[in-house]
């Protein structure tokens, strides 16, 4: 079991991402679009097959209309800073994790900046999942090109996903994962329930810790 990406939500993806540059010098690039969700997105590639995924929506009515009442939680997570909103695992049957999850698999399209239009399977989390920072099961079609290796100019050098920082207990993100979650490099604060912070390790051995407060996305904890 290993995390793809997760996901930083903003108010406004491209402000959002010159401000990470800023401070980090970890750069991005466009990453498309999902029509039917009404997201943008820009990739921040971050080495060993994984990114995070700057997202904003891009219609509040269309948004509104496809999200329902995660909108709103959306809408209210993001009003002082950016936040982190989920992460995601990859898995070869996603019909099993959505089966033992009791969710749905939902298709997802995105178009790409290119115009070519990609798409995966997902077993998306319920409101409540999301609110605990649980994460969501991606499968992707074999030829699918991945986007930690679309091509940036980073400042620094990224190698991997250190580790990510979450709220709420363990024996949640087990139910949730099950067996193979003690596999995920993941720390556990036991304060209320959500993904705090993100550590990203350094080709030189050093480390960009991301916990998004209103006073920067590096501000200290």
């Amino acid at each position: 079991m290993k995390i793809d990406h997760l996901v930083l939500w903003c108010a406004d993806y491209n402000a959002t991402s010159e401000q990470l540059f800023a401070e980090t010098g970890l750069a991005s690039r466009d990453g498309g679009w999902f029509p039917s969700e009404a997201i943008g997105q820009r990739i921040v590639p971050l080495g060993n097959g994984q990114f995070l995924e700057i997202e904003s929506k891009l219609d509040d009515a269309k948004f509104r209309e496809f999200a329902g009442p995660v909108a709103s939680f959306m809408d209210d997570a993001v009003r002082e800073h950016p936040c982190f909103l989920t992460f995601w695992v990859r898995t070869d049957d996603i019909e099993s994790a959505a089966a033992r999850l009791g969710v749905d698999v939902w298709t997802v399209r995105k178009t790409m900046p290119d115009g070519r239009e990609m798409y995966g399977k997902t077993a998306p989390p319920t409101l409540d999942a999301i609110a605990q920072g649980l994460p969501v099961f991606l499968w992707l079609p074999e030829d699918s090109p991945h986007a930690s290796r679309m091509s940036v100019t980073h400042r620094a050098e990224p190698e991997r996903i250190a580790w990510l920082e979450l709220g709420g207990t363990e024996d949640r993100i087990a139910e949730w994962l099950g067996p193979e979650w003690c596999d995920l490099p993941l720390r556990f604060t036991g304060e209320s329930p959500g993904i705090t912070a993100l550590g990203i390790a350094m080709r030189d051995g050093s480390e960009i810790v991301l916990r998004p407060t209103a006073g920067g996305l590096c501000a200290p904890a």
